[in-house]
């Protein structure tokens, strides 16, 4: 109600406020899920039964049940409750989708031929909420064995748990990288602790034993290490770090970030003693209609410990798919006498990216532009072979009935002498 006092050119205002019921939320009715357990999609919810309607609330389960990535469509109606002015149900209806993959992966390259892997994996077992993948790569140069079982809810109180066992061979015979070969047996033991709604702290521990075999033409820096340190050594390896992840999507996300910082440490208790630290920033953004851009960094510093020096096979190395593109895999930065890379104590990787859904309203096909840019550093006194590279190129991915497919062809746009060129990839996948 305005008072207005004309003389002084003021005017007052009373408010009268009539408050209305607040309304309760009194069930959640969950449909549509026949292989997901009701309590996967509840422990992801922050409206609860009983309490006060909050539409913030309800927004965010719905973005943290996406996530899951369980679902094709997810759909909350708040009916009210009949004969009662105070009272609404939360009606939630999914859609499930097949959550387990059978991937078989190919790749070419001029020195590599073609590579194969393969993958089967459960991201949804027994409708659990709990993940289980057996992985095989078996290129001509590498083998990996590694079993995961994650545990999102090992807790009530929602801390997460991920067992691994892995081993792993590497004979780099043709690979860009300095020649050895390693055999690699490990076992680790994670968690993740949420200390607000999108921040976690990751922690975890890990036994390795490596064999290492050189050959005539392995650098110096390789056989010095080997006659400090003996051909079979044993790292206990511990890690911790924090993530934030605010993406809308797991899949497909168009906005949001993805950050975390990792610290990796092989305690001096062990055979070797070093510290890896790293950061990435992964940011999505909409920029117009259906665009939506991607910006990536990736940053590593390490080194080794108690005056011994960081393993030659705990370096970084950059180039290729995930890195930068249009260069062959591990292919960037320092190299030995015979042109092959050395790895690095420092990394620099950029990534951006523009995606577009092909068919309109469907996300499932995806085309793509983007620039990559990359460095690794080693200690300097080669200063071409570790500056940036850069690189440019087109992309499509499908997740087709099939399973998911991805094209990528990629140009060097500033290509030395001596770098090994990758410019086409693709994989393939199969949906059970």
């Amino acid at each position: 109600m305005p008072e207005l006092d004309r003389d002084k050119s003021t005017a007052s205002f009373t408010f009268y406020v009539d408050p209305g019921r607040r309304a309760y939320v009194r069930k959640i009715n969950i449909s549509g899920n026949a292989k997901t357990r009701d309590e996967v999609i509840r422990r992801e919810f922050r409206q609860l039964e009983g309490a006060w309607y909050d539409g913030t609330r309800i927004d965010r389960s719905k973005v943290r049940v996406r996530r899951l990535g369980y679902f094709e469509d997810i759909n909350i109606e708040t009916p009210p409750v009949p004969g009662s002015s105070d009272q609404v149900d939360i009606d939630v209806t999914v859609t499930e989708k097949s959550t387990g993959n059978l991937l078989a992966g190919v790749g070419y390259s001029s020195s590599e031929g073609v590579v194969l892997s393969a993958s089967i994996s459960q991201q949804n077992i027994f409708g659990s909420g709990n993940a289980l993948s057996l992985a095989v790569n078996t290129s001509r140069f590498n083998r990996t064995y590694s079993g995961t079982y994650y545990e999102p809810y090992s807790t009530v109180d929602g801390i997460s748990r991920t067992s691994e066992l892995y081993y792993k061979t590497l004979d780099p015979t043709g690979l860009a990288i300095s020649q050895y070969s390693s055999q690699t047996a490990g076992a680790a033991m994670g968690w993740g602790v949420p200390v607000t709604e999108s921040d976690t702290i990751n922690y975890s521990l890990r036994f390795e034993q490596t064999k290492l075999t050189l050959f005539s033409d392995s650098p110096p820096v390789y056989v010095n290490f080997v006659k400090d340190f003996g051909f079979v050594s044993n790292a206990f390896i511990g890690t911790i770090g924090w993530s934030r992840d605010t993406r809308d999507d797991i899949l497909y996300p168009t906005k949001g970030r993805l950050q975390s910082v990792v610290l990796e440490t092989g305690f001096p208790v062990g055979d070797l003693a070093y510290y890896k630290v790293s950061y990435l920033h992964s940011w999505y953004y909409p920029i117009y209609g259906d665009f939506t851009a991607n910006l990536r960094a990736n940053v590593g510093w390490a080194d080794g410990l108690n005056e011994k020096p960081l393993p030659f096979f705990k370096a970084f190395y950059a180039g290729g798919v995930g890195s930068v593109r249009g260069y062959e895999n591990s292919s960037l930065g320092p190299r030995d006498i015979f042109g092959n890379t050395l790895g690095g104590r420092r990394l620099i990787v950029g990534n951006a990216e523009v995606y577009y859904p092909i068919l309109k309203g469907e996300k499932a096909v995806r085309a793509s532009v983007f620039v990559d840019a990359g460095q690794i550093w080693g200690n300097g006194s080669q200063p071409e072979n570790e500056s940036f590279r850069y690189s440019g190129g087109v992309g499509v991915a499908w997740s087709s009935p099939i399973g998911p497919l991805k094209f990528s062809y990629a140009i060097p746009l500033n290509a030395k002498e001596g770098d090994r060129q990758q410019r086409f990839q693709f994989s393939a996948g199969t949906t059970f």
